[in-house]
């Protein structure tokens, strides 16, 4: 009796193994064959600033900046004229003292000596002989997006010919100039889709690269993403206009997708 027992034991004992060989073989052919067919992707990484695309608004000769049409942050459209500006030497001179002369009377006028009203009323009446009309022309955005001035208003220096007076930024598209880390650098080629997450927003969002140069042994790219996720476009305005001042524009790494290959391939072949 005792030895009938433990034959069955012994027989129970066999066939469980079996079946455990079995499963375990089957769940090695399913993740076998899993591996085979699912594809994972290979990565590049550029490291850059990412920043919206801009476009200047300048004038083409030295001007002084007489004042600002639309106030900084606030959305302009295609040819909105968005600041005037004087160009004669003439004009320029007099817009200048005019200021400085300004400034004095105001001056002036808080300071309670009667001692200065003589010179108060001389400083009034050599503003009064300045011309009232310096001839302003008009400048206007280039684009539609955001203006941000760049330039004080009611400053003294002129603005060289070609320099930013203001920026239009188109918040939807982003951009990066950067630089490609060594790992599949090769491989990177336009038109390849590019995933970049931002702090502190999780959800990332893709683009594309535009264009691929090298310069000696470093690889350069230009990364360019449309349709930006609007928490993406909130974060980037609180970077430029709501703060006291300004914050840096984001350092980032951006993954870029230039194949895929089998997970099975990526576990067991060569790197």
């Amino acid at each position: 009796m005792f030895a009938g027992l433990k034959r069955r034991v012994s027989d129970n004992f066999v066939v469980l193994m079996e079946m455990v060989g079995y499963v375990m073989s089957a769940a090695i052919l399913v993740g076998v064959l899993y591996s085979l067919f699912v594809k994972v992707e290979i990565l590049a990484h550029a490291n850059g600033v990412v920043r919206p695309e801009s476009d200047i608004v300048a004038a083409p000769d030295e001007v002084l900046l007489l004042r600002y049409l639309a106030p900084s942050g606030e959305n302009v459209i295609a040819g909105q004229p968005v600041c005037q500006v004087v160009v004669e030497t003439a004009a320029k001179d007099a817009l200048v003292a005019k200021r400085k002369l300004s400034a004095v009377a105001t001056l002036l006028q808080t300071r309670e000596d009667s001692k200065l009203d003589a010179v108060l009323t001389n400083v009034r009446e050599a503003l009064g002989d300045l011309p009232a009309d310096v001839g302003a022309e008009t400048l206007s955005a280039p684009r539609a997006g955001i203006l941000q001035h760049a330039v004080e208003s009611g400053a003294d220096v002129p603005a060289p010919a070609g320099d930013p007076l203001a920026l239009v930024h188109d918040m939807t598209r982003l951009r990066i100039e950067g630089v490609l880390e060594s790992l599949n650098a090769e491989k990177v080629a336009e038109g390849q889709q590019v995933r970049l997450t931002i702090d502190p927003i999780a959800e990332p969002f893709m683009g594309y690269v535009a264009a691929v140069s090298r310069s000696g042994e470093t690889r350069q790219v230009l990364l360019q993403f449309q349709d930006v996720p609007e928490a993406v476009q909130h974060h980037f305005h609180k970077l430029l206009f709501d703060a006291e001042t300004p914050s840096a524009l984001p350092a980032v790494r951006a993954a870029i997708i230039v194949g895929h290959r089998s997970l099975f391939r990526q576990m067991f072949g060569r790197r």
